[in-house]
């Protein structure tokens, strides 16, 4: 079998040089900007490494026996099939028949029929020359059975969760049910989505990135459905797990108002929405600030976002996850940054300090670990120290985040002459770090844009 790789040597796609490096070791011939590379198994470790890599871009083609398949939902598929692990070729087929017919619904491209069938055409001598004495035969429309699943019956919710972060989480699978709650969703058909969460859940850990998200969603599927006292049980469930996600406990009052009052939840809802915008508008933050107006708009923008930070609740709802966690993996940065930005939208200051500096004694270079570490020491009013942190963050600060920087300072700035008993030292001190960061940005050539905004905030300070 002859099988050759594609891809697009000149894409912006993160895992190009890597990819380059495999096509080179492997010989791969460089066409134009095309590099091909010849595999005779599907079972090579490289063929597996370039899919991952880049088989998912636009350009990347796949040649079976010098055939191409240019289908992004054929070539994807294919290689995807690649990747398994083949202890069982009827089962890597069945994954790959119902990821196609998946990828096809959801994306209205055509047939599900058609294209699972051209899939099976593709995938049979392949799987027939790997498996030569164990190639079964399959009857396809058992694919196309229908998944049932008693949405009556929550004693799911007691067999979720048990999972530990040390646990082995079959990501495949979780990859192959997902496909399968978007063919059921994007059909309406809502209880059999369900179903398919509900497998998700009862192999995935609570402090995974998709858990917490999953069972909201399974909540709003049975809000849809209007089944709300299910959606109540989940909910119930949810909070055991995250009980300082304060949307989901607004959304469970607004459900037991619904039973209780025979009102529209929708009303209800609608009402609580109007009412929050309004507490939003007269609580808006009032800019009174110096700063020179050719950038006062951009400031502006600056003081919503950190609002906006401090009163989110991405990292909130999980902390008593997040607490357990870094008992667990204390010697992990990632652990203690996510502790800390979850102590830091409940304005709990203090300890998200301890935690961001936790991250940084492991070695943390991530810029915005840095500037929320300083950022909080702002908010406490130790402003010598949010500066001093300021200056440490000149080595490693680049485009990304180069403009909240320049606006994290001056609002540390704004704090200090509020504060009429601060020691005027520390203002100077802010000029001198403004003319270093100034200094940097004129001999960077990505920030220079920025020199200009550097000077008008040092004009602010002066004048």
């Amino acid at each position: 079998m002859k099988i050759i790789f594609q891809f697009n040597s000149q894409s912006r796609g993160k895992w190009i040089p890597e990819a380059i490096e495999i096509a080179k070791k492997r010989g791969g011939k460089l066409i134009g900007k095309d590099y091909q590379v010849e595999f005779t198994s599907t079972r090579d470790k490289d063929l597996s490494r370039l899919d991952f890599m880049v088989g998912t871009l636009k350009a990347s083609k796949l040649f079976i026996d010098n055939e191409k398949y240019q289908s992004p939902e054929l070539s994807y598929l294919i290689s995807l099939i690649f990747n398994c692990e083949y202890k069982d070729p009827n089962s890597t087929r069945g994954r790959g028949k119902k990821m196609c017919s998946g990828k096809c619904i959801y994306n209205n491209s055509q047939d599900i029929m058609t294209l699972a069938e051209r899939f099976c055409e593709i995938l049979n001598p392949v799987l027939k020359e790997d498996f030569p004495d164990s190639f079964p035969s399959v009857d396809y429309q058992e694919e196309l059975n229908l998944f049932h699943f008693n949405i009556e019956n929550l004693e799911w919710l007691y067999q979720i969760g048990l999972a530990k972060s040390t646990d082995k989480i079959d990501s495949l699978r979780i990859s192959e049910l997902q496909k399968d709650t978007q063919i059921f969703e994007h059909d309406g058909n809502f209880e059999k989505a369900i179903g398919k969460y509900v497998e998700i859940l009862k192999i995935d850990w609570i402090g995974g990135n998709f858990f917490d998200w999953n069972l909201r969603w399974v909540g709003g599927l049975f809000l849809e459905l209007e089944r709300y006292e299910q959606a109540i049980e989940v909910y119930k469930r949810y909070l055991e797990f995250y009980p300082d996600d304060d949307e989901i406990s607004n959304l469970l009052n607004d459900l037991y108002e619904t039973i209780g009052t025979k009102r529209e939840f929708s009303t209800i809802r609608g009402e609580r929405l109007i009412k929050k915008i309004t507490i939003e508008r007269d609580e808006e933050i009032q800019f009174t600030t110096i700063i020179n107006d050719k950038i006062k708009e951009n400031y502006l923008d600056f003081l919503k976002y950190h609002k906006s930070i401090l009163e989110g609740n991405l990292f909130k709802k999980k902390f008593s996850v997040y607490k357990e966690v870094v008992k667990t993996k204390s010697h992990t940065v990632t652990a203690w940054k996510n502790l800390a930005y979850a102590y830091l939208e409940k304005r709990d200051f203090q300890n998200a300090i301890k935690c961001f500096e936790r991250a940084i004694e492991l070695g943390s270079k991530a810029q915005d670990t840095w500037m929320w570490c300083a950022g909080s020491y702002t908010e406490i009013g130790d402003y010598e120290k949010s500066v001093e942190l300021y200056k440490k963050m000149l080595n490693i600060i680049d485009y990304n985040y180069f403009r909240n920087y320049i606006f994290q300072i001056f609002y540390c700035f704004e704090k200090v002459i509020d504060n009429q008993t601060t020691n005027k030292a520390i203002v100077k001190d802010i000029i001198d770090l403004y003319e270093q960061l100034k200094m940097n940005s004129m001999m960077d050539e990505e920030l220079k844009s920025e020199t200009k905004i550097v000077e008008l905030c040092i004009d602010s300070i002066k004048n």
